[in-house]
């Protein structure tokens, strides 16, 4: 409704101003160059007038967040315009049921679906349950431009990312060092795992944090129980360059049981923040190995 009050105001103006301006062209230019002169620049500024004030309306219409204006911004993505395209079918099928239950239930998911896209457009992608964030994972750290990849791990299990998914994920950071990427990594060890007065984790964690060391990633390690005080700072996440920072949850077998994405610039300064309180407590695993030797 309101569209339509709009288009039929700014029709109602253009007749008004198209009058005029025909009158101005219609007024006999038997008068002297001056006056003709004087006639033109009248009607070119009614013009301009006139299409300031449809340029105006449209404006207004297709920015804000109504159906030209979406359908518009859509349009200039073809796939995004494609899945608009098919939510709207799926929701016209939907309606068409007449059948009370089945419009409830309908409601309800896409009112879900329609939460989870809010999510992925305010900049946040979650996994949920599933190994397929490791696809976004080496899409990130494969994607050019990328030099530095900074990464928590709070190791749990003594087989912290040792099992399939985590040594084929291993096997990427190691390749990615090849191809010139730094990576650093702060392992968070638990105190059964680094006991109070050994210099060093015990096994399997040393071999897992040796074999890193020596394919070139840089280890610092800290006790779990030196972040007592911080508590916001015993989690697992990934700051992928200045793109996006990675968070996750394992379980207590060490497997991922939700994976977050943010593309959301205050929440990867938030990381950096969180990245620098971590590396006040952390060392770096190089001068464990020396002060051994």
């Amino acid at each position: 409704m309101k569209i339509y009050w709009l288009t039929r105001r700014t029709g109602r103006q253009f007749l008004l101003w198209s009058g005029v301006a025909a009158c101005c062209v219609a007024v006999p230019m038997t008068g002297s160059l001056y006056i003709a002169t004087v006639y033109i620049a009248v009607v070119a500024t009614l013009l301009a007038a006139l299409a300031l004030i449809v340029w105006t309306r449209l404006e207004r219409i297709l920015t804000a967040d109504e159906l030209p204006g979406v359908t518009l911004a859509v349009a200039g993505n073809v796939a995004a315009f494609g899945l608009f395209q098919s939510f709207g079918k799926s929701l016209r099928k939907t309606v068409a049921n007449l059948d009370p239950i089945y419009e409830e239930l309908a409601m309800e998911r896409f009112r879900r679906l329609d939460s989870e896209a809010s999510a992925v457009a305010a900049g946040r992608i979650e996994f949920i349950g599933t190994e397929a964030w490791r696809s976004a994972y080496e899409k990130l750290l494969r994607s050019r431009g990328l030099y530095r990849y900074r990464s928590v791990a709070y190791a749990r299990t003594p087989n912290y990312w040792q099992d399939e998914p985590g040594r084929q994920s291993m096997h990427l950071n190691f390749e990615m060092i090849e191809n010139g990427l730094l990576i650093e990594r702060v392992v968070i060890v638990p105190d059964a795992f680094w006991p109070v007065g050994e210099l060093e984790p015990v096994e399997p964690f040393r071999k897992w944090l040796d074999e890193q060391v020596r394919r070139g990633v840089w280890i610092s390690v800290v006790r779990d129980s030196l972040l007592e005080g911080d508590p916001d700072l015993l989690t697992d996440f990934g700051l992928y360059g200045t793109r996006a920072v990675g968070f996750q949850q394992v379980d207590d077998h060490g497997r991922t049981v939700r994976f977050s994405l943010s593309f959301d610039f205050s929440e990867l300064l938030a990381a950096e923040r969180r990245w620098e309180r971590l590396a006040v407590y952390a060392t770096r695993y190089e001068r464990l190995l020396d002060s051994l030797a």
